[in-house]
């Protein structure tokens, strides 16, 4: 809330979600937009404007897809190929020995990660299924940080394509 403060006092809009608790003790989530509301000759804001949607059921969502996530050990990932991104679910960092919300690294990162005998096969796998219209179901070993030994993941993925036929994103996942 002190960042929410900071950001609309300064004349900022500021979006994110919050948690509430209702008068029944009951949570709930809302996806929140406030913005400043100036007068003629105010330098600073005298209101603010405040929409706000009610994301309870998306967040339950959320919380279970993580947790099956967890049990199962998978975590899945997305690739955007315009511009290089990668997104990670929690799972996958814990599963890379790596801290949650961290940054996801990048593609030549996390190849990285993968063992040395494993690696080229991967990078052919990942660029068939770039090349091809078909999906990829591979294992392979990693050495997540800090640990000793090797771990064995099967990792799925997929390219998904516009009406073109152009790669608009790749997503997959990784299983222990």
């Amino acid at each position: 809330f002190a960042s929410m403060w900071r950001t609309i006092t300064s004349g900022e809009k500021w979006v994110g979600n919050i948690k509430n608790k209702r008068k029944d003790g009951d949570y709930y989530w809302v996806h929140t937009v406030i913005s400043p509301i100036f007068d003629n000759s105010a330098k600073r804001p005298t209101r603010y404007v405040a929409l706000r949607f009610d994301i309870t059921q998306q967040k339950n969502a959320e919380d279970q897809l993580e947790e099956a996530q967890r049990v199962a050990r998978i975590g899945s990932w997305e690739f955007d190929p315009e511009t290089k991104k990668v997104t990670w679910s929690d799972q996958m960092f814990v599963l890379h020995g790596m801290p949650a919300k961290s940054m996801a690294p990048t593609l030549e990162e996390r190849l990285s990660y993968v063992h040395l005998d494993d690696r080229e096969y991967l990078s052919r796998q990942l660029q068939e299924c770039l090349q091809s219209q078909l999906p990829y179901r591979i294992r392979f070993r990693i050495l997540p940080q800090g640990a000793d030994e090797v771990v064995w993941l099967e990792a799925r993925g997929e390219a998904v394509r516009d009406r073109h036929g152009h790669i608009t994103l790749v997503h997959g996942t990784s299983q222990d």
